[in-house]
């Protein structure tokens, strides 16, 4: 019964069983079955159990969840930002450019490649600006507004959660990592998913921090 409580046992026990079965299959003769190979490929994930060991991977781990509701958040709001845009996009430039502002769904990948950096300037704004210079406000606008603004609104959100989980585990011991993570994790799927990586080991010395 102990090594059916871990979900890291089942996660185990489950692969073996798959790479057996996909073993069997070929000894048989017969043809393995689709995907069985794949799943072995799952047990790379096991390195995560490094994160019991390694304090400073504890602090990331930490940080990174505490920051997920106000990161979802700001890339909502970013995804209004970008619909909004495509909006005008397709209002403004469907008859001119198809294949850019055709349809919502086309502006909309659009203004992704435009926020990514790919090759918007030659490839997007330049076409477009060359029916009118005052075309150019509809891409500098988007571009600061979802880049320079958006972007840094997320890395502050990481930056602000990475600081106030390096200063909280400093103050407890490694054994409270469980208890800090039930209080400060708020999602409880990623709350669920922790306790049982940390649980999955028996106990080991905590490397610390290293400035």
């Amino acid at each position: 019964r102990p090594f059916l409580s871990s979900a890291w046992n089942w996660f185990d026990l489950i692969v073996v069983a798959t790479s057996d079965a996909s073993m069997v299959l070929t000894v048989l003769g017969a043809q393995a079955l689709p995907g069985l190979g794949v799943l072995r490929l799952f047990r790379a994930f096991r390195v995560f159990r490094l994160v019991k060991r390694v304090r400073s991977l504890q602090v990331i781990i930490l940080s990174i969840l505490r920051a997920l509701p106000g990161v979802v958040n700001a890339f909502a709001l970013l995804i209004m930002v970008m619909a909004i845009w495509s909006i005008l996009g397709v209002q403004l430039f469907r008859d001119k450019h198809v294949h850019f502002y055709g349809s919502f769904f086309l502006s909309m990948l659009t203004q992704f490649q435009v926020m990514t950096g790919d090759s918007w300037v030659a490839q997007i704004m330049r076409p477009v600006v060359a029916h009118g210079y005052h075309y150019a406000t509809y891409f500098v606008s988007y571009m600061f507004i979802s880049t320079t603004i958006m972007m840094n609104v997320v890395v502050a959100i990481l930056i602000d959660n990475f600081t106030a989980a390096t200063t909280l585990l400093a103050q407890h011991p490694p054994s409270d990592v469980l208890s800090i993570m039930e209080t400060e994790v708020p999602i409880r799927g990623a709350r669920w998913a922790l306790e049982n990586l940390m649980n999955s080991l028996p106990a080991h010395r905590v490397v610390p921090i290293t400035s």
